[in-house]
């Protein structure tokens, strides 16, 4: 693997465990009401703020070399080619934005550690999607390793106890895999067909979503601010108060960096590549939930011994995958 593409794949995992585990100290600590959706809010406006940050053109032609895809001004896309696209973009939006609410209420529901593991099914979901809907090739080494991948997060979310953890709140975030699922594949279409760069992708994401969470924030959210919102910061404290608001403004920072190098993984690993790491993440996030947010009140964020093996077996897909590319390679 390339070194920008190696740089790319450690800053999507950072990134991801980053976020999560500051979301989760926020529910912790404040434990704000998911239909407020102040913290989805969070997001989008980190993904906005890419309007505020130059490109680096010259890592962009490097990364776009690399798979064959040199952005000249010649291949720019006409006006209304790229009007289409972010049409179309902005439909996918308001599919991420219903997705991003069922995947917030999960994650209060069940916890970082799990939401990660079962987050992690977006890797079957976004390979069914690329092979039968969008027609791309997956060869069959892969298809073994993104079968190994899900087996192995499966194990380790261990059996899950419905008694402490709701049965919703995993209908809920197989929902929302599903919808991303289709997003990002589609993303990956739309960043090809119509040549928009992955980082005018990010921000024009991000300003969609600003404004439609945003509409509701001021037309729903804040007729029950008091309810939603105040309530839950008095009863966690003053400086836990503080606290979770300080911590909204790390995670918009962090949702910036997220949503650049995520944008950036579309457009250079391809959807299925990146589902892939979301394995890798989930491996990460739920050893670091055992370290952080392990309790007698949060017992499934807790390591345990399947949660090892379902590692180990991760390990091993990753590392079929990788084989399974390099193979894809050397045949096309």
């Amino acid at each position: 693997m390339a070194a920008p593409a190696l740089l790319l794949c450690v800053a999507f995992l950072a990134t991801g465990c980053f976020n999560s585990v500051i979301t989760q100290i926020i529910y912790n600590y404040a434990p704000i009401n998911t239909n407020s959706m102040v913290l989805v809010l969070c997001a989008y406006i980190g993904y906005s703020l890419r309007y505020f940050i130059p490109d680096n053109h010259k890592e962009t032609k490097k990364v776009d070399e690399e798979r064959g895809k040199i952005r000249k001004k010649s291949d720019q896309p006409k006006d209304e080619q790229s009007k289409t696209g972010y049409l179309y973009m902005f439909g996918l939006v308001v599919a991420e934005i219903l997705a991003s609410q069922l995947s917030m209420i999960a994650f209060a529901l069940i916890g970082s550690g799990l939401h990660q593991v079962l987050y992690s099914s977006i890797i079957l979901f976004t390979a069914l999607v690329s092979a039968f809907i969008l027609r791309k090739k997956i060869c069959s080494t892969q298809w073994v390793a993104l079968l190994l991948l899900t087996g192995g997060l499966m194990l380790s979310a261990g059996r899950i106890n419905t008694n402490e953890v709701p049965v919703g709140g995993i209908l809920y975030l197989f929902s929302s895999t599903f919808i991303f699922a289709v997003t990002s594949s589609l993303s990956e279409v739309i960043i090809e067909k119509y040549k928009i760069p992955s980082s005018k992708y990010s921000m024009f994401n991000g300003f969609y979503g600003s404004v439609l969470i945003g509409t509701y924030v001021l037309v729903v959210t804040t007729g029950n601010w008091e309810e939603w919102v105040m309530e839950p910061l008095r009863k966690s404290g003053n400086q836990a108060g503080i606290a979770a608001v300080f911590l909204m403004l790390v995670l918009i920072v962090g949702q910036l960096v997220r949503g650049i190098v995520y944008y950036k993984c579309i457009s250079v690993l391809g959807s299925v590549s990146t589902g892939v790491l979301y394995a890798l993440q989930a491996v990460c996030m739920f050893s670091l939930s055992a370290i952080l947010f392990c309790d007698a009140a949060h017992p499934n964020q807790c390591f345990t011994i399947t949660k090892g093996i379902g590692t180990v077996v991760v390990a091993a897909g990753v590392a079929l995958y990788s084989l399974g590319k390099k193979q894809e390679k050397i045949k096309y």
